[in-house]
């Protein structure tokens, strides 16, 4: 009988043992260091700052890739998204809210919340991941696809030359084409400089018009028009596709033919338009380097970055219309078929 109440007594300590306290991150954000955000825990919330350089069909696009990826991921995550409404002020205060609360990981959609997020975090620890970033390593923020301390994402280079040659497909005989581009993003200088050269080697004449803010891009529009341009071609600069209804408007009223470098664009006005999928970009850029991050399963440092692939081809039949061009039945058929719109659908704010 002794003998069983010594093993019923051993049987109880143990059940007692198994039932302590559980482990776990208890509802709290985890702290990064290095580039290495939390430990993976099923009950860790994680705070995530997003910051958007500002309104337009693209980056809205990213961030609701960003925020689908979140929500397939089973992890919990809760996000501080932001936008800077193009406001360089805005951003710097947004980035330095970031720090002061100590957020998990930054995700930076754009060129320039990526310059100021990387600026702004140094020695912080908070990793960074980007999108729609047209050249990370122009930007400032990464040496080569290996080596970008504390940063990585999925390079958003446009497919430039593939769009401009959109031009020539639709209107053959083109010989002069402007382009609007902002003199302070560097994503812009980079796809200018692509379409300069790109144009030169076509024997096209290529007429710039800078600015500076989205007010100006009216103006800038204008000008090209006076200057007998046959076509205008936009890049993916943020500050001119935020205002790219008011490039339409003068391309509509002076048949001008507009192509663009952003499938979202061609909703809003553009006859044609040739790029990347930018919520493919948003998503993937957090399945793949965010979520991994979080989760501790890898650093900043050790994913490299890699650059985006898939392209669409987008139509806007009343653009052409307005504009005075047709579209070539071969291009309609080389066109994702759900992306031919009957319709011009301005941006609404």
């Amino acid at each position: 009988m002794k003998r069983v109440l010594q093993i019923l007594t051993l049987l109880m300590a143990l059940v007692l043992a198994a039932c302590g306290t559980p482990s776990g991150g208890g509802g709290t954000a985890a702290t990064p260091t290095s580039g290495t955000a939390g430990g993976g825990g099923g009950s860790t919330t994680y705070v995530v700052g997003v910051v958007q350089q500002t309104t337009h069909p693209a980056l809205d696009a990213a961030r609701k890739g960003i925020e689908d990826a979140f929500k397939d991921s089973g992890l919990n995550v809760e996000l501080a998204a932001k936008n800077a409404n193009n406001d360089q002020a805005t951003l710097t205060s947004i980035i330095d809210g970031f720090r002061d609360q100590k957020v998990d990981l930054v995700i930076a959609i754009g060129t320039l919340p990526l310059q100021a997020t990387f600026n702004g975090l140094q020695g912080s620890g908070i990793p960074i991941v980007f999108n729609t970033v047209t050249d990370p390593y122009q930007a400032g923020a990464a040496k080569s696809e290996t080596e970008h301390p504390g940063v990585t994402g999925i390079q958003a280079l446009p497919p430039v030359t593939d769009a401009f040659d959109l031009i020539l497909e639709i209107q053959p005989d083109a010989k002069k084409v402007g382009i609007i581009w902002t003199s302070t993003e560097k994503n812009s200088e980079v796809a200018t400089g692509i379409a300069r050269k790109h144009a030169e080697g076509k024997g096209i004449e290529f007429i710039e018009a800078t600015v500076t803010k989205a007010d100006e891009v009216l103006g800038a529009a204008e000008k090209l028009a006076g200057q007998d341009v046959d076509a205008i071609f936009i890049s993916t600069d943020s500050t001119v596709v935020s205002a790219l209804e008011s490039v339409v408007k003068v391309a509509n009223e002076n048949q001008i033919l507009l192509v663009c470098n952003d499938p979202a664009s061609a909703r809003r006005g553009c006859t044609a338009a040739l790029g990347l999928d930018y919520y493919d970009n948003g998503y993937d850029s957090t399945m793949e380097f965010a979520i991994p991050i979080l989760k501790g399963e890898a650093t900043a440092d050790s994913l490299p970055i890699r650059k985006q692939e898939k392209k669409n081809i987008a139509l806007n039949l009343e653009a052409a219309q307005h504009q005075g061009v047709s579209i070539p039945d071969a291009l309609k058929s080389r066109a994702d078929q759900d992306k031919i719109y009957d319709k011009i659908v301005p941006k609404t704010n």
